[in-house]
C-alpha cells in the first residue's frame, strides 16, 4: 500500500468503533496486534509474547538488534510494574514503553525508552516529556495504515489478527 494513508480523524473513528466493540481489556490487547502488524507491514519479524514482558519483540533480518516492545493503552493513566521495566530491559534489544495517546483529537504511538522511566502510575500527558526512542519509519502514519487495513478483522477480535501475524512470511 504505498502511497495510502488515512486522515488523522478516519483514525480517529476506527478506534473509537474498536473500543466501543471491545471496551478498555478487549481494545488493549486489539491494539497490541495492530501495533505487531504495523512493526510486520515495515519488514520486521514479530514475535508475540501473549503471557508475559515483553508484549512483543520487534527485529529486521539484516540486524539482530531489535525494539522489546511493552504496550499500553489505558484512557488516561498506565501503570507500569518494575516487572514491566525489567522485562524490556533485560531483552538486549531497544526497551521500549509503547503508550497509545487514545482518546485525542489525532491518536498517536509515543514509544519511550524504558530506562529512562521508574515504575509507578502515571498520566499520558507526563510520558510525552520522557526520553523517546526514534523509529526509522513514521509509526503513528504507519499504525493509521494498518489500521485500515485490518479494521474489520480487528472488529471481530483478535483471532483473525492473530492468524495475520502468525501466517506472515519469515522476513528472514
Amino acid at each position: 500500500m504505498p502511497g495510502f494513508s488515512i486522515d488523522p480523524l478516519r483514525g480517529l473513528a476506527l478506534l473509537d468503533e474498536l473500543y466501543a466493540q471491545h471496551q478498555s481489556q478487549g481494545f488493549g490487547r486489539v491494539m497490541q496486534l495492530l501495533l505487531a502488524l504495523t512493526f510486520q507491514d515495515e519488514g520486521y519479524r514479530v514475535v508475540r509474547n501473549s503471557v508475559g514482558v515483553p508484549d512483543l519483540v520487534a527485529t529486521k533480518k539484516d540486524s539482530r538488534l531489535g525494539y522489546a516492545l511493552e504496550v499500553k493503552t489505558g484512557e488516561r493513566r498506565i501503570s507500569l510494574s518494575p516487572r514491566d521495566i525489567q522485562g524490556v530491559v533485560s531483552t538486549g534489544h531497544v526497551p521500549v514503553v509503547a503508550v497509545l495517546i487514545f482518546p485525542d483529537p489525532e491518536p498517536y504511538w509515543l514509544f519511550l525508552d524504558a530506562r529512562s522511566i521508574e515504575a509507578g502510575t502515571y498520566a499520558k500527558r507526563q510520558l510525552i516529556r520522557k526520553p523517546k526512542v526514534p523509529l526509522v519509519f513514521d509509526a503513528t502514519a504507519a499504525f493509521r495504515k494498518t489500521l485500515a487495513r485490518y479494521h474489520l478483522a480487528a472488529m471481530q477480535g483478535t483471532t483473525a489478527l492473530t492468524q495475520a501475524i502468525s501466517s506472515a512470511p519469515d522476513p528472514r
